[in-house]
């Protein structure tokens, strides 16, 4: 079932955000995770575990989850009223802080799945599935080409003021989460097939 574990910690790695508002004023109490991080890194250790039963090497993996887990609830307590320092004061707009601890988390969660779906891909070519082996490397390319672009928006983001640089920001921010979107399903996709032609 380590697969399965996998599929199901993959899918609360996306991140779908409300903001808690007050509606007159405007005023930020806080944001709301659908899909909590925290889950999904719980999720992954299990299915590590399980996975780490029959093949070697994901000693490493399991324990990056467990660090992984830590980070997301720091991450997630920063964005209570707590932690409201991480936010520009008045409009409830995040800050230099809040970005810098977002884009980290966020460059870490990469580098993981680059290692777990790198060596998931290996397992697959093992137990002699190779289409689905290839299937697995895409993964880790998306997650380099996902990687430049969140880099790319944290630099504009820090140095750029003015107009036309806000509107690249925004620009690029809408393109950086529909590529997310599409990193994260196609990661489902891989181990949905993997638990049905391995796990099974």
């Amino acid at each position: 079932m380590g697969f399965g574990f996998l599929f199901l910690g993959v899918m609360f790695l996306f991140d779908s955000q409300i903001a808690l508002t007050e509606s007159d004023s405007g005023a930020l109490y806080g944001i709301v995770d659908l899909f909590p991080d925290v889950i999904g890194w719980i999720l992954l250790f299990f299915g590590l575990n399980a996975l780490g039963k029959k093949e070697s090497g994901f000693a490493l993996l399991r324990r990056s989850a467990l660090i992984l887990l830590v980070l997301s609830l720091v991450s997630l307590a920063k964005d209570t009223l707590f932690f409201s320092s991480f936010y520009e004061v008045g409009n409830g707009k995040q800050g230099f802080a809040g970005n810098l601890l977002d884009d980290f988390e966020h460059l870490a969660t990469l580098f993981f799945l680059f290692v777990l779906y790198r060596k998931t891909s290996y397992v697959c070519h093992v137990r002699g599935e190779e289409k689905l082996s290839r299937f697995h490397a895409l993964v880790p390319k998306l997650c380099v080409t996902e990687g430049i672009l969140t880099a790319l928006l944290a630099i504009l983001r820090t140095f750029v003021t003015h107009d036309g640089g806000l509107m690249m920001v925004n620009v690029l921010s809408r393109l950086d989460f529909i590529f997310w979107v599409f990193l994260i399903w196609a990661a489902v996709i891989a181990f949905v097939r993997a638990l049905m032609k391995i796990d099974s």
